[in-house]
């Protein structure tokens, strides 16, 4: 932001500070009941100012979509730098995303209404950028299986683009179900939470490990 020009740097302040105040209200009420009135009032804004920054209330949303996925991917990141094979980078890419969880769960709960929000709307700048940031994250797990399979320490008899796919919608599902029910359901089912997600990890790990 250094480098920016006072306009620009201002610019970006305000547009920040706008995703923040679409997230709280997206958090608190959900994308259908929200409004951009709402946001515009929480921001300290008014709605036309909404407007200059973001086409309409889909591309705001895709806005703190991509602030999330951001956040997310850095702790993933962060974690499975450490591996020393393509499976342990795995592993530990699991672990930050759990890590996230942890720490911003109602963060992946907003990630919920992604589907629904990408397939209700008309392609928007905001969205366009969410699917690039998204078709990286596929690229850079589709590389840490490769390289688990030319290391030895992943099955090689896996289709690596299935193996890809079905990790994004196991992992995004598991956690995302956790955000949403994760305590009331380890309440009821007299469950530990660290010992049900360790479980569960670990399942889905051996069942690719090479033997």
């Amino acid at each position: 932001m250094n480098n920016l020009s006072r306009r620009e740097r201002e610019k970006k302040i305000r547009e920040e500070e706008i995703i923040t105040a679409a997230e709280k209200i997206f958090t608190q009420k959900g994308f259908e009941e929200t409004s951009m009135d709402e946001i515009a009032k929480e921001a300290q804004f008014t709605k036309r100012t909404l407007y200059q920054y973001f086409t309409n209330k889909e591309d705001l949303y895709f806005a703190v979509a991509i602030k999330v996925c951001k956040l997310l991917f850095s702790y993933i990141e962060k974690a499975s730098i450490n591996g020393n094979n393509g499976f342990e980078k795995l592993r530990l890419s699991i672990l930050g995303y759990y890590n996230f969880y942890k720490d911003y769960p109602e963060m992946l709960l907003l990630t919920n209404h992604i589907g629904y929000v990408k397939q209700k709307s008309e392609k928007t700048p905001k969205m366009e950028e969410w699917l690039q940031l998204d078709n990286y994250t596929f690229q850079k797990l589709t590389k840490i299986l490769e390289d688990g399979k030319l290391d030895g320490s992943i099955r090689n008899d896996i289709d690596v683009t299935k193996l890809t796919y079905s990790y994004i919608f196991l992992m995004s599902g598991f956690f995302q179900m956790l955000s949403y029910t994760g305590k009331s359901f380890m309440k009821h089912c007299n469950l530990n939470e660290e010992e049900f997600v360790s479980f569960t990890l670990n399942l889905l790990g051996e069942s690719i490990r090479a033997k």
